[in-house]
C-alpha cells in the first residue's frame, strides 16, 4: 500500500473549502482513497492554530481532527525526539536529525 504523509497544509486545505487549494486536496482524497495517510501530532497541532482565531472554523477543524484521529489516518505521536526531528528538518539540510 502506498503511504502519504499529509502535511498542515493538506489538512487546512482540506478542512477550509474558502481555501485556495481545497478543490484540488479535495480531489487527491477521492482520487485516491485506498492510499494510506500518516500525519503526526505536530501536523495537527499547527492545523488547530492555524484555525484558532475564529469559532466557526475552529469548530470545524476540531469535528475533522477527531473525525481523523477516529478513523484509518495513521497519526505518530509526538515525542520529544519527534519534536527534535521535526527542529532539525526545519533548520535545513546541515542539522543532523536523531534516531
Amino acid at each position: 500500500m502506498i503511504r502519504f504523509f499529509a502535511d498542515a497544509f493538506y489538512w487546512i486545505a482540506l478542512i477550509n473549502p474558502r481555501d485556495a487549494e481545497h478543490a484540488r486536496v479535495s480531489s487527491f482524497a477521492r482520487t485516491f482513497p485506498e492510499i494510506a495517510i500518516v500525519t503526526t501530532d505536530e501536523v495537527l497541532t499547527e492545523v488547530l492554530t492555524f484555525f484558532s482565531g475564529s469559532a466557526r472554523l475552529r469548530a470545524d477543524a476540531t469535528r475533522s481532527v477527531r473525525a481523523l484521529l477516529a478513523g484509518e489516518t495513521r497519526v505518530i505521536e509526538q515525542s520529544h525526539a519527534s519534536f527534535l526531528n521535526g527542529l532539525a528538518l526545519y533548520e535545513g539540510p546541515k542539522t543532523k536529525a536523531i534516531a
